[in-house]
């Protein structure tokens, strides 16, 4: 039998556009100062759990909030940072840079359809949450094909990480998201021949005591 690959989904830390509440998408925002300093405080926590049980290796999205992320666990693990552009974020399109009151003001019918979470819905130059849920389950389940038996790294957005979340848990695209993703967490799930399977959601013990720990929830900003 195949064994398990553990694949611990970690979310980029804070940007400002994350503050703003605007949709980041695949468009390129930087980390602010609260989201470096989460990135180094994960990587503390990373290195201590690679000295208990050794990560195989580390994938990241290949935009820059994620890979600035990556960069700094990489340096402690001392394992190259694999960029993957399936791991990005969901596009949004022409929803993109905006917030969801100036969607609602500006593209009313695009707004209507994003609140009851379409899953076929692709807003003119994006891609629909099915398309974002498919190339997610494609990539996440041939890095675990590839990794039997070890635990990997994958620092990614949240688009990608409620992807998996949903598949674990047997959730549709369409049911609102009620379960926490946090800047910089931490969430873990098991890949059997394809089956996933969650093992842990939500840990941000390490950013716990400092500021940091106000990490910005994820809504649809990526």
């Amino acid at each position: 039998m195949t064994l398990p690959c553990t694949l611990w989904l970690v979310r980029h830390g804070e940007t400002d556009w994350n503050v703003a509440g605007r949709l980041q998408g695949q468009l390129e925002v930087p980390l602010n100062a609260r989201g470096r300093r989460q990135a180094e405080l994960l990587a503390a926590r990373l290195g201590r759990e690679h000295a208990a049980t050794p990560f195989s290796a580390i994938f990241t999205s290949d935009l820059g909030r994620a890979r600035e992320t990556a960069e700094a666990a990489a340096t402690v693990l001392g394992l190259p940072a694999i960029a993957r552009e399936e791991l990005r974020e969901r596009h949004f399109g022409v929803m993109s840079e905006l917030t969801l009151p100036e969607i609602e003001a500006q593209h009313p019918e695009l707004f209507a359809r994003l609140r009851v979470r379409d899953a076929e819905f692709v807003p003119t130059g994006g891609e629909s949450l099915s398309q974002t849920f498919a190339r997610t389950m494609r990539v996440l389940s041939a890095i675990a094909a590839e990794w039997p038996g070890a635990q990997v790294l994958v620092v990614s957005h949240g688009g990608v990480i409620d992807s998996a979340w949903r598949a674990a848990m047997g959730v549709t695209l369409s049911v609102k998201r009620e379960h926490e993703l946090f800047n910089a967490s931490i969430n873990r799930v098991r890949v059997t021949e394809g089956r996933f399977e969650l093992a842990g959601w939500g840990d941000v013990a390490h950013l716990e005591g400092s500021e940091d720990a106000a990490a910005s929830r994820w809504g649809r900003s990526g």
